[in-house]
């Protein structure tokens, strides 16, 4: 798993800067090409279940009584969590 998030979070986006600014500060950015994927975001469909796991086996019973307000919106959650099929 510790792999899996180092090679997410080493996938700068790519800049290419001139030769005369590889070594100072960038002070013309028209010259810049910034070339930004959104597959550095992407999110994996098991670490949703993992987290979504975590939150129902270990964060919700931490409180003893859940009531009033809390309890209605984590009946919700939970709902809208069925419509998804996640935690079927």
């Amino acid at each position: 798993m510790q792999d899996k998030i180092n090679e997410y979070i080493a996938q700068f986006p790519v800049i290419d800067a001139p030769e005369s600014n590889k070594n100072g500060a960038l002070h013309n950015k028209s010259n810049a090409n910034v070339l930004v994927t959104w597959s550095q975001f992407e999110v994996q469909m098991m670490d949703i279940i993992t987290a979504l796991r975590h939150m129902l086996l270990a964060e919700i019973p931490r409180k003893s009584v859940i009531k009033g307000e809390n309890l209605t919106a984590l009946k919700l959650w939970v709902q809208a969590m069925k419509k998804i099929e996640l935690l079927d």
